[in-house]
């Protein structure tokens, strides 16, 4: 189909940097945490996403080498990670207007609940994360409930 004639498909991003494009990248990783009387005892595993503008996918790759290494060292996130495995990389050179899927994944089982972060490596200047959640009083310490986004019928 025609790009012209398509009017969800944007010409190709101008990011500061000129010809730097855009990459986001997910992560996986596996935790074993065995400390006697810790809430977090036995398995854990978990999944990240990180973005970062290069001119190409090696130089990508490094940068989201480098900023675990310093999410793992600065951070209280990646502590008890012994290895983190790359799922994918996506280069980005346009968006379409609606947007588009980055990233999927289905996990057999029920969620059991888990940690969840937001904007880690990046000040409040440059990025900011928005939640829909509720929040709950339970025996004066706050907890949120996750709202839904989208319900289907």
């Amino acid at each position: 189909m025609d790009r012209a004639v398509r009017e969800d498909i944007r010409e190709p991003m101008s990011m500061e940097g000129g010809d730097k494009l855009l990459y986001v990248a997910h992560f996986s990783f596996d935790e074993i945490v065995v400390s006697t009387g810790s809430a977090k005892d036995g398995p854990y595993h978990g999944y990240f996403a990180l973005v970062a503008e290069a001119n190409d996918v090696e130089e990508a790759l490094n940068k989201f080498k480098a900023l675990i290494i310093r999410l793992h060292r600065d951070e209280d996130i990646l502590d008890d990670v012994q290895q983190v495995l790359l799922d994918s990389c996506v280069e980005i050179r346009s968006i379409p207007n609606a947007g588009f899927l980055v990233h999927y994944a289905m996990i057999d089982g029920e969620c059991l609940g888990g940690i969840f972060t937001s904007i880690r490596g990046a000040s409040e200047e440059e990025a900011t994360a928005y939640d829909i959640q509720s929040p709950d009083e339970d025996g004066g310490v706050a907890t949120y409930n996750i709202e839904p986004f989208v319900e289907f019928e």
